[in-house]
């Protein structure tokens, strides 16, 4: 098995969102979190980001964090109300399409919408 290594991206606006998704095929997964400095930990974010990064590079899915206190407009436009959330997004007619969220830092739930993002990915093409 080859893994292809990609980065976690911060992102904190819709702009950077759209050309990060629009970069890389179309179909991504987003992490609202808070952030994970010393001061604010948001532990369910802290737990799940291992799984988070060896899934990225598992089904080579982009992934974007989102910090909800640096991005609040976001965090609205997605209506996020619990952290950890991840949304697998898909860009559509110019603008980015929530096709599936899970709020929860479990792990299969987690592996469930990686393996979406697989089928999202595969419909595109």
């Amino acid at each position: 098995i080859i893994y292809i290594v990609m980065s976690v991206k911060d992102v904190t606006n819709y702009q950077e969102l759209f050309d990060f998704i629009s970069k890389h095929s179309g179909v991504g997964i987003s992490i609202f979190t808070r952030s994970l400095s010393a001061n604010r930990t948001c532990t369910p974010c802290a737990l799940i980001e291992p799984f988070t990064r060896e899934y990225q590079k598992q089904f080579s899915i982009p992934v974007a964090r989102i910090c909800v206190e640096k991005s609040e407009d976001l965090a609205t436009k997605f209506n996020i109300t619990a952290i950890p959330t991840f949304v697998l997004i898909k860009k559509s007619a110019g603008d980015i399409e929530i096709v599936q969220s899970v709020a929860s830092a479990h792990v299969e739930k987690l592996k469930r919408l990686f393996e979406s993002a697989m089928d999202v990915k595969a419909l595109k093409k």
